[in-house]
């Protein structure tokens, strides 16, 4: 929905009816139920099955960060992600284990977030039914290719960011070597989104 305030009184309207008691009941919801709700009429319901459908699209990441982890942001979601693409190999892992290899960006204190998460017994419906929808990839798939396609090439960065062309100087003061850095994007914008700061940056 346009608005964010629509989108809370929804929910909360969807919450008191009993039609959703965690996020993964989204994905059982019916039209005929909805319609049934006060001020729900047949276009609403319509933009709400179609979001919700879309959403089964989006990657693993945005999973993950949409859950609410204890400090699991969009970035370490990405870096999760890329370890573990599917939500059953993030489950299977023994969070606790000292021995256990984790990514640059994942400390000890994520990792202790991840398994109390993981463990809580009020979330286990909740992660097997998100588990059936977002699936680790097919037998044999290069992860290697998917982060080259994900992260983008340097002829892309090059040629095929909008912000890259408009901002030449941005590219001069970037050092060489952005590895370990974190990169904060504040203040205002003239003909360029965050979005699309955050996707140059990146890349």
């Amino acid at each position: 929905f346009p608005s964010h305030d629509k989108g809370e009184k929804i929910v909360d309207e969807l919450l008191s009816h009993g039609l959703v008691n965690d996020p993964s009941d989204f994905y059982s919801l019916q039209a005929e139920a909805l319609l049934s709700l006060p001020r729900m009429g047949t276009k609403r319901v319509t933009l709400l099955i179609d979001a919700i459908k879309a959403s089964k699209g989006r990657p693993l990441s945005r999973l993950l960060f949409g859950m609410g982890v204890r400090h699991v942001g969009e970035e370490v979601s990405r870096i999760l992600a890329r370890r573990w693409p599917s939500l059953a190999a993030l489950r299977a892992m023994d969070w606790l284990n000292a021995q256990i290899d984790l990514p640059q960006g994942v400390g000890v204190e994520i990792a202790s977030s991840l398994s109390a998460f993981f463990v809580h017994p009020g979330h286990q419906r909740m992660l097997d039914r998100f588990e059936s929808l977002w699936a680790s990839p097919s037998a044999g798939q290069d992860l290697q290719a998917v982060d080259r396609a994900a992260e983008g090439s340097e002829q892309k960065v090059q040629e095929g960011l909008p912000c890259a062309s408009r901002y030449p100087w941005l590219r001069s003061r970037l050092p060489a070597k952005l590895s370990g850095l974190k990169v904060v994007i504040t203040g205002g914008f003239v003909d360029v989104s965050r979005d699309e700061l955050e996707t140059f940056l990146r890349q």
